[in-house]
């Protein structure tokens, strides 16, 4: 039974024709009608929620972001008003309302409007707004709601159905209030309840049929994009449906999305605050699911899109999410709702809400991808991930295998020699030119140029080398399938081998590709490393270290001993750093195993100490706490550019972006320069580097609110073939830039794979810079040596190691 206060309401607004519809249909009235409703705006409250104006591709459209709202979710809005009143500010009330409860940002998409831009204008735009959302904004779709009002319900149930057809990722779920279903209006609710509806109790019958024929025009009624009630609503996303029992359109098919499937085509009636999610009311409210910042269902093991969450909101035959079966409990939760300003409905609305953003959140991230997507690998995206074709001018070329094989007159046990010795660079871009190539510079990468004359990046033509083994890109394709996220995004279940997300979502998962990425098996290097003075004045450090890949053999002992991730026993790589030079370091040795699920285990760590001959438990080999001889520059979670947790930060990803990054500069590496001939003043001797043009995937990776670390915010530019992270912007915990770091790849094509050929470090405020993985003085890496096995990586082994 509705409140006295909503009775009230309703009755003002059959009486007085808010409107002033009931003079017809005409463009003077439609006119007037959405002027009134873009005056009232000024009555929404807007408590602690920023609204900003944006353009989503062309579509005009609000933000609306309340405090504390986290960044990777987002409600689609998509307002009512018979398709032809309403807008972003006539709305602002309401979504801001939505906003503050679910503590999530609301896109409000300002469609076009009939009569002006009939079917299927005001749809493409809300298409536009979502791809918009995923392609240009770089959210996953996992961390989409749609909620339509009225007829954006008609267009987010339409909006659902076309992506579906175009074969676009699909959002996490929707939620619709009284959309209206059926334009050819079969339904007998379009009769009986036409003059009990509030808002258009004073049309008649001809003016209802004029509302449907503005938006329609010529074209079939029973188009599922105009009447989802004709549409196969299979295998769409979680959706809950609220309808009013006096509205008009308030008769609903029983086959609309987890409405237990009814033999026939004949419509069902819902009274109050039934739905079409369950034959009894909407009770999702009646367990007061938790918003999700306060999420603590736990999945059962076959959670997810298609799962079950804690074994109590799924029918059997959708899938789709139901509620509790206990209607009495229902009805008394229903009474105990807080009765405060935003209402009854306002709880139940935001409750559903909730549930639907925890489902897509608890438990497990849902990372992997239709077999569509994953089909994509063997398609228009290469086995490695990125996209196989070159870009719009050519300037960055098609992907047709990489570098497979060395090329000639490279020897097997020496340094690697440039396999493309007669490129030259095409163009040289310095402080003078930076201008016109900005666009595609990070912001560290224009202030090296705009800080040092000397400073340039000599441009090549691009060459996409990377590759990986072919049993790493079948690993891909399965893993695309099966591998998901923890819900704190800082563990992993089932993948191995290759990249965990070869398709990603999330900016997460970008990360957990790089720190997985395939670098063979075992490994023993021989390397120097050096902090710069502002002078150019130098001391080197030499070491070698060796260690195992076990997630990338797989191997415990040997290739292809595991079958299953679990079987690593939380360890993806046990490595160990000994330190040569100078002599009153050398000796030192440090052992990490670097876990999978750092929250059931974080990193282990020991030290060897040559002076005191003891081996101590080493905590602090993470985070931010500086790496020894380093003056700061080099914190435990910088080197292989990032490594480690994930849980101090959150990662958004943003659209892909053509950048200019280090690439095939073998002659950093080859042995034909002298240490000397490359460390300079303030930077590498550039002569020696090699940039290219490549798109990159971006993650904006933020330090969460109560967390500690040095870097407040890390944009982090990863290469698209192979998933190595090429340029890190690093910012201070003010938002000030602090720091570039610079990873440029190569292809190792002796093994194949693609890496590092060495890690710098700008300080930008101090003039220094770090160079880690110098290698063309030192003896030549090797890759699955002999000699290297798990009982090398024990405290007790680097003791005896270190007596030797």
């Amino acid at each position: 039974m509705a409140s006295i206060r909503g009775r009230v309401v309703k009755s003002i607004m059959r009486r007085s024709d808010p409107m002033g519809l009931g003079a017809g249909l005409t463009p003077a009235t439609i006119s007037k009608a959405r002027r009134r409703l873009d005056g009232m705006s000024w009555l929404a409250k807007l408590y602690r929620v920023r609204v900003a104006p944006v353009t989503a591709g062309s579509v005009p459209a609000e933000w609306v972001v309340p405090g504390g709202a986290k960044d990777q979710r987002v409600i689609l809005y998509i307002h009512g008003g018979a398709w032809c009143l309403g807008s972003p500010k006539a709305s602002r009330g309401f979504a801001a309302s939505i906003a503050s409860v679910c503590r999530t940002r609301v896109l409000s998409v300002g469609y076009r409007l009939a009569p002006e831009n009939p079917f299927p204008a005001g749809l493409c735009d809300c298409i536009e707004a979502y791809r918009w959302l995923v392609n240009v904004q770089g959210v996953s779709p996992n961390n989409i709601i749609v909620l339509g009002d009225s007829s954006g319900g008609n267009l987010a149930l339409a909006l659902l159905v076309a992506l579906r057809r175009e074969a676009d990722p699909v959002p996490a779920g929707a939620v619709v209030l009284s959309p209206p279903t059926d334009l050819a209006r079969t339904g007998a609710s379009h009769k009986a309840m036409a003059k009990k509806d509030a808002l258009f109790s004073r049309l008649s019958e001809a003016g209802i049929e004029e509302i449907a024929k503005n938006y329609v025009g010529d074209h079939d009624r029973t188009d599922p994009l105009i009447s989802p009630l004709y549409a196969d609503l299979s295998g769409l996303p979680r959706s809950s449906c609220m309808w009013g029992k006096r509205r008009f359109c308030s008769t609903i098919p029983s086959a609309l999305p987890g409405v237990p499937a009814r033999q026939g085509p004949t419509p069902r009636s819902l009274c109050g605050r039934k739905c079409s999610i369950s034959s009894t009311c909407l009770r999702q409210s009646c367990r007061k699911p938790a918003l999700p910042s306060r999420v603590s269902q736990t999945s059962s093991p076959n959670s997810g899109r298609q799962g079950q969450i804690a074994g109590k909101f799924t029918h059997p035959s959708s899938n789709r999410v139901l509620c509790a079966p206990n209607a009495a409990r229902c009805r008394q939760r229903l009474a105990c709702l807080p009765k405060n300003s935003m209402g009854r409905e306002m709880k139940i609305l935001s409750y559903t809400l909730g549930l639907i953003l925890a489902v897509t959140t608890a438990g497990q991230v849902q990372a992997k991808v239709s077999q569509v997507e994953a089909a994509r690998l063997e398609t228009d995206l290469t086995p490695l991930g990125g996209i196989r074709a070159g870009n719009a001018d050519g300037s960055i070329p098609p992907w047709t295998g990489g570098l497979t094989v060395p090329p000639a007159g490279y020897e097997p046990g020496r340094h690697m020699i440039n396999p493309y010795p007669q490129d030259k660079p095409e163009f040289t871009i310095t402080s003078v030119n930076l201008d016109r190539y900005k666009d595609k510079l990070s912001a560290g990468q224009q202030a090296l140029l705009k800080l040092y004359p000397t400073y340039k990046l000599p441009i090549y033509e691009t060459r996409r080398s990377c590759a990986l083994p072919e049993r790493v890109y079948e690993a891909n394709k399965r893993n695309a399938l099966t591998a998901t996220m923890t819900e704190d995004n800082n563990g992993l279940n089932d993948a191995l081998l290759g990249s965990p997300f070869p398709v990603p979502q999330s900016g997460a998962e970008v990360i957990w590709n790089h720190r997985l990425r395939y670098r063979g098996f075992k490994f023993r290097r021989y390397f120097a490393a050096s902090l710069v003075n502002r002078d150019g004045s130098y001391d080197l450090i030499r070491g070698k270290d060796f260690g195992i890949f076990h997630y990338s053999g797989p191997g415990i002992g040997q290739i292809g001993d595991v079958t299953d991730i679990k079987q690593l026993k939380n360890v993806f790589v046990s490595y160990l750093n000994f330190i040569t030079y100078p002599p009153r370091s050398a000796g030192s040795i440090v052992l990490v195993l670097d876990t999978i699920n750092a929250k059931e285990l974080p990193r282990q760590a020991w030290l060897y100490n040559p002076g005191t001959r003891r081996v101590l438990k080493a905590p602090d080999i993470a985070y931010d706490n500086p790496a020894p001889q380093t003056d700061g520059l080099a914190p435990a979670d910088t080197f292989d550019i990032y490594n480690g947790a994930t849980d101090r930060y959150t990662f958004d990803m943003k659209p892909m972006k053509e950048m200019y990054i280090g690439y095939n500069a073998y002659e950093l590496i080859s042995g034909k320069q002298k240490y000397s001939d490359l460390i300079r003043p303030n930077h590498l001797n550039q002569d020696f580097s090699r940039y290219e043009l490549h798109r990159t995937f971006v993650v904006d990776a933020k330090l969460k609110e109560g967390s500690r670390h040095v870097y407040g915010r890390r944009v982090f530019y990863v290469d698209e073939d192979g998933f190595n992270i090429a340029l890190v912007d690093v910012y201070d915990t003010r938002g000030a830039l602090w720091r570039l770091q610079d990873g440029p790849v190569v292809s190792y094509y002796e093994i194949p794979m693609c890496s590092s050929a060495l890690e710098l470090a700008h300080d930008l405020q101090s003039g220094k810079y770090l160079v880690f993985g110098l290698k063309g003085e030192e003896r030549p890496s090797e890759s699955n040596p002999s000699g290297i096995d798990n009982s090398m990586f024990t405290p007790d082994a680097i003791r005896r190691l270190g007596a030797q």
